[in-house]
């Protein structure tokens, strides 16, 4: 979540370029766009490129007076880019999918709650409502309307979650 200025940096040279970018060191400041602590040695930067375009900057960056990079280490740091890059791809189309796995688990179990145990509860209560009218007992008829009443609570706490289920959360 970090954003980070590319315009001007050498990570913007990077990111618009084609190949990897090598540099001998980098002083201290801001030539990638990172504020650096210390003087650095020998840098590559490359691309993670996937079927979607650059997704972002692999760098290596040395200690200082370390020996430079050889030239098969870009074209090493390239198809390891490559890799890490398929990879990313790869965890985040999973993640997709098991964001949609879960809506989808929560819409049948909202269907599931409506379907079955609205409907149970709430025939459950119309029974219970019709036997009160057959009792001759006052206390009889209070206690199964009170049953009702918490039937239809029930009913009515089993559709708030319901909608919980189907309301999407900011991720």
């Amino acid at each position: 979540g970090l954003a980070i200025p590319v315009e001007g940096t050498l990570l913007g040279r990077a990111f618009s370029g084609s190949e990897a970018l090598t540099v001998a060191r980098l002083e201290t400041g801001d030539p990638l766009g990172l504020a650096l602590d210390e003087v650095t040695g020998p840098t590559m930067l490359v691309q993670l490129r996937d079927s979607g375009g650059v997704r972002g900057i692999l760098a290596v960056v040395m200690d200082a007076g370390s020996m430079p990079f050889v030239t098969q280490a870009a074209q090493t740091l390239e198809v390891f880019a490559g890799h890490a890059a398929v990879a990313l791809q790869l965890a985040e189309a999973r993640r997709e999918g098991e964001r949609v796995h879960l809506y989808e688990d929560r819409d049948r179990i909202a269907r599931d709650l409506h379907d079955l145990v609205i409907q149970r509860l709430f025939a459950s209560g119309m029974a219970l409502e019709s036997l009160a009218r057959l009792l001759d007992n006052e206390a009889a008829v209070t206690r199964v309307r009170g049953v009702v009443d918490e039937l239809d609570t029930t009913i009515r706490e089993i559709r708030s979650a319901i909608y919980a289920l189907q309301t999407p959360r900011s991720e």
